[in-house]
């Protein structure tokens, strides 16, 4: 029994659809650990004190990024639900800017604060 050529060529075609679709998502895959791992990388710890907010504190560590950047990125990798959320003492993740001259890095390290 013979199979038809057109029944042959579709096969064909799904196996390499199924192979497409399949690094595409281990492309991504590998892009989101990447960005993971340079987020980690790229941050700092600091514990919250009395009267800190997310708006005070993007003032004084946001190096260049913008406040509404920094609250995002701060609100993101510490899981918090609202801005309201922190308390002194809390311990935050905070990015830094490795590449900055003076950035946040060196603020932190200047104030004494843990990291």
């Amino acid at each position: 029994m013979e199979h038809s050529p057109s029944l042959s060529k579709s096969h064909s075609y799904s196996v390499l659809y199924i192979v497409f679709i399949g690094l595409i998502v281990a492309c991504i895959a590998f892009t989101v650990h990447d960005l993971k791992q340079s987020d980690a990388s790229h941050s700092a710890s600091i514990k919250v004190q009395r009267g800190d907010t997310l708006w005070s504190l993007s003032e004084k560590y946001k190096g260049k990024m913008s406040a509404a950047q920094f609250m995002s990125w701060v609100e993101t990798n510490n899981q918090l639900h609202n801005r309201d959320q922190i308390k002194a003492g809390q311990t935050l993740l905070i990015p830094t800017d490795q590449n900055e001259p003076g950035g946040t890095a060196n603020q932190i390290a200047g104030a004494g604060v843990p990291h």
